[in-house]
């Protein structure tokens, strides 16, 4: 038989083998199996000064990448956001051997990219071109990088840009969205800072040359190098470019306490004449390294992943209220962040919050069909394997392995993660970590004509375009009113009288350096000044008992009984619900200002005792809950100023309890975490005297 005959034949047989099937083209091909591996081998080596470089060699084109990270972005501005941006647009603008026009003119004549930018936790480099230029491209980018010398001239270009950016951004709904989510989760944390002008206009030459001073260090650092090159040669060529850039310390960040956001609260940025809505409906969420994040991006695909998302299907589909409805979530070094987001007409804002609002908890409840599930498993794993097509993103990714602490097949079993995701699990997940109660809703929109609807759902807060709360600061409130406003709020005058005892448990975590402490404590109170605190752990126990007329303590020192004026002031603090019997007890309460602390409007008021002084109040000037008390403490090493943060609010038998507190003792930190409060049981007498 002749080649082209049988040839014919097998076509012939194929065709009656097909036409003998039935084939229903309605529906597509099942997807195969997830790969075995699906991201490319990589090689990893140190250079002599520490310097740690990750090779994927691919010959599939001529071209090479070259990434450069440093392990300090916009986290480490300090007091002038924007230091770390300012630094990175700078290098490449400048050096000891070039003008920024010399530089931009070099790199052009190879048609080479480059690009420099900082990002929430590090500085990104990166340089890209023809594998035959590989030596040209290392030598500007290590130019860049280890010689620049940061041009006052240049430095304006780049300050007129983002003053520009600023400028532009408080009109555009989307980037104040984007800014009063960050503010609001985040507070005074770095990743809550912003660029304003202000702090634009402070940055000098000086603030760039002092951070390249103290993070950019070969220690500090990762290269990533994809493309046409072998690991041997390009490790010598890196060696010769990089390896004097010198060692060090880098400079670190103790990062400002975060936000409490229990509770749901709507954050309204007022934009008047806006005829739609920016909505965000948000909550903090895991840092980069959580090891279910791979699998949790499949559920938050379901819920608002593209046209297939809950959220799409709902408001676009269902109600035609928007172009788009989507679910995302940026995760960091330390801490991360989820958004439901979508843009609706005025008219439908609130109904838009009650419909994410409900999709949110229908996932966090509801386990999801597998065929729905299967979708975003394939979709997901289909996006992940095209992107592996682009070098500047694998380089990337092999540099987050070492950044975030990420298992070293990470990226190897990425799509076997995501393909494992069973309805049980995603159930699992959504439980762990949707959140469906703490939530903070951002909207941007003409107040004037949504907020009356949005106060139906939350508590609304309304922000000016400088994101600063609407909120007259002038001192409205006597010291009288302040008191009587708080305990309104806590539960009212009648149910706070009615208690007569209260016993608290819970959980004690002290810090002192780097030491943590973990233990147990229980506190019994009795009107009218009965008290016994005792805190126990596996180094120690502390234990005071109050019978109203005697105090022992005893502990680590011994156990000792107070007296003089030592027994008469702490006889005077251990007042049963002191802060609303200051009538009876001769006190007065004094407003003294009205002012922002922490990105929320707060009253300060005192209260002065007769033996312990003056006590400074802190109360949240919207719901009138007592933030904090401070006040001064006699100690063996001197005198020192104690400060108590109150959170976790919870209603017991009618009246507004703090869950958790946060005593700051100056040395070490106490924090007290209530697992059960009782009220009203009727303690002993006997149960306050030390046996």
């Amino acid at each position: 038989m002749s080649r082209l005959a049988f040839a014919l034949w097998i076509l012939l047989f194929l065709s009656q083998v097909a036409l003998g099937q039935k084939i229903d083209r309605t529906k597509k091909p099942e997807a195969g199996p997830a790969p075995a591996a699906s991201f490319p081998d990589f090689k990893e080596t140190v250079l002599s000064n520490g310097l740690k470089v990750f090779i994927i060699e691919s010959d599939r084109k001529p071209t090479i990448t070259v990434r450069l990270l440093v392990k300090a972005g916009d986290f480490f501005d300090g007091e002038k956001p924007g230091v770390a941006d300012f630094t990175a647009e700078l290098l490449g603008r400048g050096s000891l051997k070039r003008k920024a026009s010399d530089f931009a003119r070099e790199a052009d004549k190879i048609g080479a990219e480059y690009s420099a930018s900082s990002g929430d936790d590090a500085t990104s480099i990166v340089i890209s071109g023809l594998t035959k230029h590989t030596d040209k491209l290392l030598e500007l980018l290590s130019d860049a990088v280890l010689n620049p010398t940061f041009p006052e001239e240049q430095l304006e270009i780049v300050r007129k840009q983002a003053l520009s950016n600023i400028t532009a951004g408080k009109k555009t709904p989307q980037t104040l969205a984007a800014n009063l989510l960050r503010k609001v989760l985040f507070g005074e944390h770095p990743y809550g800072k912003l660029q304003t002008e202000a702090s634009v206009n402070a940055i000098t030459v000086e603030d760039l040359k002092n951070f390249y001073a103290t993070h950019y260090f070969a220690n500090n650092a990762t290269i990533a190098v994809v493309g046409d090159v072998k690991a041997d040669e390009i490790t010598k060529k890196l060696e010769k470019y990089f390896g004097k850039w010198k060692r060090g310390t880098p400079a670190k960040v103790q990062p400002a306490e975060l936000p409490d956001n229990k509770g749901m609260m709507i954050h309204l940025v007022d934009l008047p004449g806006a005829v739609q809505s920016n909505i965000r409906v948000c909550f903090r969420s895991v840092p980069r390294n959580n090891p279910d994040l791979v699998e949790l991006g499949v559920v938050k695909s379901v819920l608002g992943g593209g046209f297939s998302g809950r959220l799409f299907q709902n408001l676009r589909e269902k109600h035609g209220w928007t172009y788009g409805a989507y679910a995302s979530g940026a995760y960091q070094r330390y801490l991360g962040y989820f958004a439901a987001s979508t843009e609706v007409r005025n008219a439908v804002t609130d109904s838009a919050i009650v419909e994410i609002l409900a999709e949110m908890r229908r996932i966090y409840s509801e386990p999801i069909d597998e065929e729905e599930l299967k979708l975003h498993r394939e979709y997901l794993a289909g996006n992940y394997l095209l992107s592996l097509e682009l070098a500047e993103q694998n380089a990337a990714r092999l540099q987050n392995i070492e950044f975030y602490g990420l298992p070293a097949d990470y990226y190897k079993t990425y799509v076997q993660k995501i393909s494992s995701v069973t309805p049980k699990r995603a159930l699992e997940l959504a439980k762990k970590y949707i959140e469906v109660n703490d939530l903070a809703i951002v909207v941007v929109g003409d107040a004037k004509e949504i907020k009356p609807k949005l106060e139906k759902l939350a508590k609304v807060r309304v922000y000016d375009t400088e994101l600063n709360p609407m909120i007259s600061l002038t001192l409205d409130l006597s010291g009288e009113e302040l008191l009587r406003k708080h305990i309104e709020a806590i539960g009212g005058e009648s149910a706070v009288m009615k208690i007569k005892d209260r016993i608290i448990e819970g959980k004690v975590s002290i810090f002192a350096g780097p030491q943590t402490i973990e233990g147990t404590f229980k506190r019994v109170e009795k009107f009218p000044n009965k008290q016994v605190f005792i805190i126990s752990t596996p180094l120690f126990s502390q234990e005071v008992y109050n019978d109203g007329k005697k105090v022992v303590q005893s502990g680590i020192g011994g156990t000792r009984e107070l007296s003089g004026d030592e027994l008469k002031k702490a006889l005077e603090s251990s007042q049963f619900n002191m802060l609303y019997r200051t009538a009876e007890l001769g006190y007065k309460v004094v407003a003294k200002e009205k002012k922002m602390l922490k990105g929320r409007p707060v009253y300060v008021a005192e209260l002065e005792q007769a033996l312990n002084g003056k006590m400074t109040l802190i109360f949240d000037a919207e719901d009138f809950m007592l933030i904090s008390e401070t006040r001064k403490q006699s100690t063996p090493q001197g005198e020192i100023e104690v400060t108590t943060t109150y959170s976790d609010f919870k209603p017991v038998d009618g009246v507004m309890q703090p869950f958790k507190a946060v005593q700051s003792l100056g040395m070490a930190d106490v924090q007290l975490v209530v697992t059960s409060i009782k009220q009203n049981v009727g303690v002993p007498d006997e149960e306050f005297v030390k046996k």
